[in-house]
């Protein structure tokens, strides 16, 4: 015989536990997955997102009540030099173990793939689903962590499917707008250097023809006066000459060594062979180098550090060390065994020193210049250290 009171009991049982499964996604379906994207795919700071987006208490507190054993979420982005950027949440410092073993990972042979990884790091079983780009063929990572075994059943890919979708859309419209950006910029960059190789250059071109002759015929002068005053007239027009082509060039500069690392070397040979200067390169900075933000402006202040010390040192050995540490971040010296360098605000490079300043600035770097003790110039570009 059937005893009514265990079956009614065992039915309101079975019942709240299938409510609690059916309902409780409605919690984590409190993400506006729209806005996740459109935040991702707006966003200039990428960096600053993606932890806040981890860190979001719906996401968590569903993860928390839906995953046994579940740990923490990471998301893995694709970095220059085959490495990944590791995003975390914000609420907790990640685990020092795990932070160890996601830098440590390489980025595959370029192509897609729908099947997710899973890996173990101690006692923490690690789950990976891609999210693709089609377009460059990289893949980044939701991660999830679990401290003890797996739900099965694909449980935890259901669970997180839409918030998949949606990262995956917004990563992908966040690196096609970056794109479109750079190549406004190097598109406004060759416009302006076009039209000032058109306008400016060439008036400055034939003011410097005229200012020789000019000065030429005053040497014939017996007044000092004019011979000065032609003189002076003569080196200007030649700096702001040689002013505009160098903004010409440095506007028609573009990125495309495949690390920062190579870039530098070569800008290095580059005016070694013009100057015959010798130089030396002590990079022990190779793989942070990998991760800058902005290469571009880092590779513009080292040219215009050289083209400095070229121009103005009259040093016969120079070299650049770049360094890396932890607790603070990249820099990058370039000196020389030169005449030192002069505190005079007026003095010819002036306009480029403040170029190479407000680069700087924008990076969120430090640039000191200064004369070095032995003798020569030490130009030191501190880059901020990735938190």
């Amino acid at each position: 015989m059937v005893n009514l009171g265990q079956l009614l009991s065992f039915n309101i049982s079975t019942l709240w536990h299938r409510s609690v499964r059916k309902t409780a996604p409605h919690a984590l379906n409190a993400l506006d997955y729209s806005d996740i994207a459109f935040q991702l795919a707006t966003t200039d700071n990428l960096n600053n997102l993606l932890p806040s987006l981890l860190s979001q208490s719906a996401l968590q507190a569903q993860c928390t009540a839906e995953l046994p054993h579940y740990d923490s979420l990471f998301i893995l982005t694709p970095l220059a030099g085959h490495k990944y950027h590791v995003h975390a949440s914000a609420l907790l410092p990640p685990n020092p173990q795990l932070m160890n073993y996601f830098e440590s990972l390489r980025i595959r042979t370029p192509g897609l793939s729908n099947s997710q990884r899973i890996d173990q790091v101690g006692a923490h079983n690690i789950v990976f689903f891609p999210l693709q780009n089609r377009e460059s063929h990289e893949e980044a990572y939701l991660v999830v962590v679990f401290k003890g075994p797996i739900p099965g059943d694909n449980h935890a890919a259901n669970l997180l499917r839409p918030l998949r979708n949606a990262l995956q859309k917004g990563l992908q419209a966040h690196q096609k707008h970056q794109q479109q950006i750079d190549q406004a910029v190097q598109q406004e960059r060759e416009a302006q250097a076009a039209d000032l190789h058109d306008s400016i250059a060439q008036i400055l071109s034939y003011l410097k023809m005229r200012a020789y002759t000019l000065n030429s015929a005053c040497l014939e002068l017996e007044d000092p006066t004019f011979r000065k005053l032609s003189k002076d007239i003569e080196q200007q027009i030649g700096f702001a000459h040689r002013l505009t082509r160098e903004m010409i060039s440095s506007s028609r500069v573009t990125y495309e060594e495949p690390h920062l690392s190579s870039a530098i070397e070569n800008t290095m040979n580059e005016f070694e062979q013009l100057s015959g200067i010798v130089f030396e390169l002590d990079n022990r900075a190779k793989e942070p180098l990998e991760t800058v933000s902005h290469p571009n402006e880092v590779l513009f202040i080292v040219r215009e550090a050289l083209c400095n010390l070229v121009r103005h040192s009259h040093a016969s050995h120079a070299r650049i060390v770049m360094t890396h540490r932890a607790d603070v971040g990249i820099s990058i010296t370039v000196e020389d065994n030169g005449i030192g360098i002069r505190p005079d605000p007026a003095r010819k490079d002036s306009f480029g020193l403040r170029i190479m300043e407000e680069r700087a600035r924008k990076l969120g770097a430090k640039l000191q210049i200064e004369t070095r003790q032995q003798g020569g110039t030490r130009v030191c570009l501190r880059l901020p250290r990735k938190h």
